[in-house]
């Protein structure tokens, strides 16, 4: 147990340089796609069995519609949500996930609420709270949250990445752009 307390923080500060190292050259684009692979990396790595994610709902986030057979979504649920054909199709692949099988008689059954959050301020929230209840942790929780917003709200999916990498890892990501540490410091600071 103790090589854990001490692989932890060398594990968390070497994915944390990576994460920042790698961010610059990027395009903004892609800056959450990228700390979602860091964080995916991270925790099949961890130590700790218990930590973890459903694998399908972060293929299914990166991967979009070409992720898997969707169902075909209600032309008139489709209509009255103003989805696009891609907009339909990440709704249909919605409803295949481990999880997220009710998901679609609570959207038809309140089909104004839904439109209401797709077409709602950028702090909206998911109408009725609705999850999975699987989740246990904030980084699970905020996993399915950009699951939900990935057809219905793209727009709130780059701050809800932030959160999740910030879970993950346990990072503040507005102080790591304030403060570019060397790994040698990251580690003095952590170990």
């Amino acid at each position: 147990t103790e090589n854990k307390h001490r692989l932890l923080p060398l594990m968390t500060a070497l994915h944390r340089v990576t994460y920042l190292r790698t961010k610059r050259a990027l395009k903004v684009n892609d800056h959450s796609a990228w700390g979602l692979r860091v964080a995916q990396v991270f925790l099949e790595a961890h130590p700790e069995s218990e930590v973890s994610i459903k694998e399908e709902y972060l293929q299914y986030i990166l991967k979009g519609k070409g992720y898997k057979d969707a169902t075909t979504v209600k032309s008139q649920v489709a209509k009255e949500l103003e989805l696009t054909v891609i907009g339909a199709q990440l709704m249909g692949g919605l409803y295949t996930l481990g999880g997220f099988e009710n998901i679609k008689d609570e959207v038809e059954n309140n089909l104004q609420q839904w439109k209401e959050y797709k077409g709602g301020p950028a702090e909206a929230k998911v109408p009725g709270d609705w999850s999975t209840g699987d989740a246990t942790t904030d980084y699970q929780r905020q996993l399915e949250a950009m699951v939900i917003q990935k057809p219905f709200r793209p727009d709130q999916m780059i701050r809800t990445a932030n959160k999740f990498i910030e879970a993950v890892f346990g990072w503040n990501l507005a102080e790591f752009e304030a403060n570019a540490d060397t790994l040698r410091t990251i580690v003095e600071k952590q170990c």
